[in-house]
């Protein structure tokens, strides 16, 4: 009995771990959309405030709300200048309240 509930924790942990894996390969891809849409815009950000910037972080599908006290949310990544070009990007959470 107790082997048999220990297996099915491990499916179920399995489960979760590869749906967290698609969301997150998700995120990335639409992080990188939204980027790219800013940089090619004719209003969005201009190649000389990266090449300034020390960090770049895009969270897109950030969600606000407010009832008495205004409240936000959201998950994106961030990459930073190194000494060898940019890092690889690490998942942010943003929240305000």
């Amino acid at each position: 009995m107790v082997k048999m509930t220990q297996f099915r924790f491990l499916i179920a942990a399995a489960a979760i771990s590869a749906r967290a894996a698609d969301e997150t390969t998700v995120r990335l891809d639409r992080a990188a959309a939204v980027f790219a849409k800013l940089t090619t815009a004719p209003h969005g950000i201009r190649p000389e405030q990266i090449a300034s910037a020390d960090c770049v972080a895009v969270v897109p599908g950030f969600k606000k709300g407010a009832a008495v006290v205004g409240v936000g949310f959201g998950r994106g990544f961030i990459s930073c200048r190194t000494d060898a070009g940019w890092s690889a990007p690490g998942a942010i959470a943003f929240e305000t309240g």
